[in-house]
Order: structure tokens, then C-alpha cells, then sequence
């Protein structure tokens, strides 16, 4: 069983079904938080830059939670604010004018 659920995993599963096939019973949740399976998710995520060892991390499955990874199955947006100088009146040369831009830029 445990087999064909590396299998599964490395092909095309996304985690999140993983999680809810472990939901299921106690032997599917066994199946489902077996350190190689998370080993083979990391290393489908990063690459060699995975690792040998989690590290910092308690197991494979903490690491593949808690790193920072781009995920594809979402909206990133990005705020981005800065000053830019007016134009002088031609009346007033003392006064500055100023504008603070904000622009937002989404990403699917």
C-alpha cells in the first residue's frame, strides 16, 4: 500500500488530497505522514536544494509546511509606494508640491 502511494505522489497528487486521503482511516493516515512520501513532495518542490536531512525542521512533512515555497494555487499581490515631486506653481515658488503613489500589482 505504502508503494503505490509514492507512487501517486510523486506523479501528479497535490498535497492537499493527501491530507484528505489521510482523513479517511488510521491506516491511510499512517500511509499519508510516511516520511518518504513528504521526502519525495520536498524534493518535487526544491529540488537538490531540499536537502538530505530536514534540518531545522522536525520531518520532511514540518519542512514541506513551513518553508517558504511560491505557491500556484493562489493571488499574490504586491503594494508598491513611493514620492514623487510635483510641479511648481508658477505663482508660488516656495511651495513643493509632492504625491505619494500607490500602485498594486496581482499576480494569478
Amino acid at each position: 500500500m505504502l508503494y503505490i502511494t509514492r507512487w501517486i505522489v510523486s506523479s501528479d497528487l497535490d498535497l492537499r488530497s493527501l491530507e484528505m486521503f489521510g482523513a479517511t482511516c488510521r491506516g491511510f493516515y499512517l500511509c499519508a505522514r510516511d516520511p518518504e512520501v513528504w521526502h519525495l513532495a520536498c524534493l518535487r518542490v526544491w529540488g537538490i536544494n531540499c536537502g538530505a536531512t530536514p534540518g531545522i525542521y522536525n520531518s520532511w512533512r514540518c519542512m514541506f509546511i513551513e518553508r517558504p515555497r511560491v505557491h500556484f494555487n493562489g493571488c499574490y499581490i504586491s503594494k508598491t509606494t513611493y514620492i514623487r515631486n510635483g510641479e511648481n506653481s508658477f505663482q508660488d515658488q516656495f511651495y513643493r508640491p509632492w504625491h505619494l503613489v500607490t500602485y498594486y500589482r496581482y499576480l494569478r
